[in-house]
């Protein structure tokens, strides 16, 4: 396992989180609300509602039965953005170019078309109180990477999640539930009070 410093590592999570929602906030006014500027208030909002409560959860009901509920959130099309947002976290991947590929992939004979859904889809996860489960998983995924728990290939997706958390839960080929669990908790802590004081509720 390697170490790293999880209060740097939620701050530029954060930062990142904002950073993104910024450029969402453009490609949604550019491609679908045109010349009307409609400001994307509330983003971030859906991450900062999923957060506060996760590090409680995982105390009183264990790391992976909460891991497992959020799986059961997501639909197979999420699994699609589930691939592509990882790289909009792990390699900080342009988000214009996510959305392309997004489209590529979903239509191959006419993509354009499927940009607005895609934005649209984005602003949801994003912005909507009930939602927020896929970006919590991919920002917990990408960070047991960092401390190389998970090993994140090309093609990693919600299936590869489920088989990992399957041997943490196991304990013999990945280090035991409680000893990630514990791993964990100073970096879900720093983002439970950074997520609430950049996106919470005011």
């Amino acid at each position: 396992m390697t170490h790293i410093d999880p209060i740097e590592e939620a701050l530029d999570t954060v930062l990142h989180i904002d950073h993104i929602c910024s450029k969402l906030e453009q490609i949604y006014n550019k491609i679908i609300q045109k010349n009307e500027s409609k400001k994307l208030d509330k983003c971030g909002s859906s991450i900062a509602r999923r957060f506060s409560d996760l590090p409680s959860l995982i105390v009183t009901t264990g790391l992976i039965p909460v891991l497992t509920f959020y799986l059961s959130k997501l639909s197979r099309e999420d699994n699609t953005y589930f691939k592509h947002l990882l790289k909009l976290f792990r390699e900080k991947t342009n988000l214009n170019k996510i959305i392309e590929d997004l489209a590529r992939d979903q239509s191959k004979k006419d993509p354009e078309k499927q940009k607005e859904k895609i934005i649209r889809y984005l602003v949801s996860e994003f912005t909507e109180e009930s939602k927020g489960y896929l970006i919590g998983l991919i920002i917990i995924t990408n960070y047991l990477n960092k401390v190389n728990i998970v090993n994140i290939i090309d093609g990693y997706d919600l299936k590869y999640l489920a088989k990992d958390l399957k041997e943490i839960r196991e304990g013999k080929s990945k280090p035991c539930e409680i000893i990630v669990q514990k791993i964990l908790e100073p970096y879900l802590l720093e983002l439970k009070k950074l997520t609430r004081g950049l996106f919470g509720e005011k």
